[in-house]
């Protein structure tokens, strides 16, 4: 179990690194499923102004949810339904293809560079997936496209 908890710190921690300005802060939690009684470790990197997520991590019963948001330019009311793909490209060329687990909705926000839509995707990841992004940094990004 420790050696998952490590695991799940430097992945969090490489994603802490990716983005680190300061108007984002770090939030770890421990706490117990109210109706299972599980333990539920959950990472969430969030933007302090907008109280938004930018990266989540969540281990329950030996299953650990990964997320994160991204913001398109300009106003979507496109929904992303579940099941969509999401490609990462890792340091040493491997390409992870993960497959979202939840409905993408678009949140609008308004910035100094104009109208942006967020969306919040999250998958579900394997222990191996988990390992690999601990070890490796990622270097690209795909995500699905709103044409």
């Amino acid at each position: 179990m420790k050696k998952q908890r490590v695991l799940f710190g430097l992945t969090f921690m490489l994603f802490c690194f990716v983005n680190s300005f300061a108007q984002y802060k770090q939030e770890l939690k421990t706490e117990k499923d109210p109706f299972t009684n599980e333990k539920v470790v959950s990472a969430n990197y969030i933007n302090k102004y907008t109280s938004g997520k930018m990266v989540l991590l969540e281990n329950k019963s030996g299953k650990t949810k990964f997320g994160f948001e991204w913001s398109y330019p300009g106003s979507f009311n496109t929904l992303i339904e579940k099941g969509a793909e999401i490609m990462l490209k890792l340091a040493d060329g491997e390409v992870l293809k993960l497959t979202t687990t939840e409905d993408a909705r678009p949140k609008l926000t308004a910035g100094i560079g104009g109208v942006f839509t967020a969306y919040m995707f999250e998958m579900e990841i394997e222990k191996v997936t988990l390992n690999k992004l601990s070890l490796q940094k990622i270097i690209m990004l795909r995500v699905p496209d709103l044409k």
